[in-house]
């Protein structure tokens, strides 16, 4: 028995026949799909059965074809700490792409859609919203990037997030979650008594790439440590030291404290402003802080 195809191997493409073996008689064949089809459109082989006695038989095998899917890699992105652009980036089988933006931020704008059919290898820009040239779709996924250009007057007017979307041509949606910058302080002021064996402390929360401080608290001696576990564990943080953790990058809130001597400081110190800066050294936060001392 001989088994032939559109490709002379007994791997085609997608397609795996097994060999054959066994005595004279009616035998069973069984193929199977080695990979995935992500494309639009089924897709289909032939196979031909040719016995000994030279009868030949054909066979049509087809692979489902995967509906329209638009797929994003980045669940979110932070913008509005001295980026001047974020990249998106996903997979999909549509026809065509649609890259929207909320209504609710300013200084956010589509710069670039692209999109690659060999891994990332080669990037090919398409038009917003038309058609991709020769839909490659139809027969497999490709990757897509989107570029955002990011202004110096980046806002969400509502809240802390924006919505991007890349939509298909007719279903699937792909959408990532843009989070502003902030940097909040826990107290907006407070008093602390001169007498307390605790030191003096402003905390908070922030998702900036770095931090500074300000104010007439800065200028007596103090170190700032930062938390990624909720304050479990603290580390040592040089102040304006630009923070590389993937959690920062993607928005997420670490908590801060910074830690004063106050030794040279009497009952009668008027009160003192702790200012807090982002990466883009503009102010988040202050606190005030008002000193006594028990009798």
């Amino acid at each position: 028995m001989q088994i032939t195809g559109e490709i002379n191997t007994l791997e085609k493409g997608w397609l795996n026949i097994p060999l054959l073996t066994g005595a004279p008689g009616t035998t069973r064949i069984s193929v199977s799909s080695l990979i995935e089809h992500n494309g639009r459109v089924n897709r289909v082989r032939t196979i031909h059965v040719t016995t000994s006695k030279g009868t030949t038989k054909s066979a049509h095998i087809t692979q489902t074809a995967r509906g329209e899917f638009v797929l994003t890699n980045d669940e979110y992105k932070k913008a509005g700490d001295g980026e001047s652009q974020i990249v998106i980036t996903g997979s999909s089988n549509s026809q065509a792409l649609l890259a929207t933006i909320g209504q609710n931020t300013r200084g956010l704008v589509v710069t670039s859609l692209e999109i690659s059919l060999d891994n990332g290898t080669t990037w090919t820009t398409v038009n917003n919203g038309a058609n991709i040239t020769d839909d490659p779709g139809e027969d497999d996924k490709y990757l897509w990037r989107l570029t955002l250009g990011v202004a110096s007057n980046f806002a969400v007017t509502s809240g802390e997030y924006a919505s991007v979307s890349v939509g298909g041509k007719n279903t699937g949606l792909g959408e990532t979650i843009v989070r502003q910058s902030g940097t909040t302080v826990d107290d907006s002021s407070f008093s602390y008594d001169l007498g307390d064996s605790n030191s003096l402390e402003v905390t908070g929360i922030s998702n900036s790439a770095s931090l500074t401080f300000g104010g007439t608290l800065a200028n007596l001696s103090h170190t700032v440590y930062i938390s990624f576990d909720n304050g479990v564990t603290w580390t040592e943080y040089t102040e304006g030291t630009t923070l590389t953790q993937n959690s920062v990058a993607r928005g997420e809130y670490y908590k801060y404290k910074v830690v004063f001597d106050t030794s040279t400081l009497s009952a009668e110190s008027a009160d003192m402003t702790l200012t807090v800066n982002d990466h883009a050294n503009r102010q988040q936060g202050s606190s005030t802080v008002s000193f006594y001392e028990r009798s």
